[in-house]
This record gives C-alpha cells, sequence and structure tokens, in this order.
C-alpha cells in the first residue's frame, strides 16, 4: 500500500489489503476511512469487510464513498464529520489515494483554510489538485459567511 502524509493527523493511500490494516495499526494509526465505491474497478475487500479487518486490528473504521468522477461537497462534509469524530491519526485510503486526498482538501476548505495552504500540502505530498483551486477558495469563503 502506497501511503502519503498529509498532516500528522491525515495520512492517505492506496487501496488497503488484508494484511495493511495490521501494518497500519503496528504504524500507530488508529482510524481508518476507506473512500473507495462498492463499483471501482480492481476492489478486493468490500466495505463490510475492511470493517470486520479495521474492528480485529482495533482500528475505527468510516466508509465514505466518492468515485473517480463524481466531486462531492456532501462527501466532504463527511469526510470532514469523520476527521472530527474519529481518533487520531488516520490513514484514509481509495484505489490510488487521490480521492481522499481531494475529500481531505475539500474538508479543509470548507473548515477555513487558505487554498494555497491546501495545494502546497497536498502538492508536497505528490498530488496536483490545482484544477480544484477555484472549488478550494468558494468553499473557503462560504464557510467564513456561515461562521459570520
Amino acid at each position: 500500500m502506497k501511503q502519503m502524509k498529509l498532516t500528522d493527523e491525515v495520512t492517505v493511500g492506496s487501496s488497503m489489503e488484508e494484511a495493511d490494516f495490521a501494518d497500519a495499526k503496528a504504524k500507530g494509526f488508529a482510524s481508518i476511512i476507506n473512500n473507495r465505491a462498492v463499483t471501482d474497478k480492481n476492489l478486493t475487500l468490500t466495505p463490510e469487510q475492511e470493517a470486520r479487518m479495521a474492528a480485529d486490528n482495533g482500528l475505527q473504521y468510516r466508509h465514505i464513498p466518492m468515485t473517480s468522477g463524481t466531486l462531492s461537497v456532501a462527501a466532504s462534509r463527511e469526510f470532514a464529520k469523520a476527521m472530527a469524530e474519529l481518533p487520531k491519526p488516520i490513514l484514509a485510503h481509495c484505489g490510488g489515494a487521490t480521492r481522499s486526498a481531494t475529500l481531505w482538501s475539500l474538508a479543509q476548505a470548507a473548515g477555513g483554510m487558505e487554498a494555497e495552504n491546501i495545494l502546497k500540502i497536498t502538492g508536497d505530498a505528490g498530488f496536483d489538485l490545482a484544477i480544484h483551486g477555484p472549488l478550494l477558495r468558494g468553499l473557503k469563503e462560504d464557510g467564513e459567511k456561515g461562521r459570520e
């Protein structure tokens, strides 16, 4: 499993196999967020199997599916809620890690983080999410209006 650390609290990664759950626990992760949709190609574990493997390894688990062709602000809200509720550090994964990094980015923007900071963090981790810059800025502005 490929992993890229975004912050001390969140790392994103590619798809997980059974052995990756014990490895995640050994590396100190406390929670897993699965961003794979059941329609993903090459899906080797169902969300139910992942939930069981997470529990068997003492990890908290959430399934917040997102397809690669669907960018969902609702899913980013669920992701933000999971980040607030789950013990840290969190390992979020999907097929190749980009969806998880994107959901993290959207959640951060809605929470008030500057788009440029988000794009730097994700860029340093190997993701080019610049195409989402306008959306990140808009989410930040919407979040600020909601907090006024």
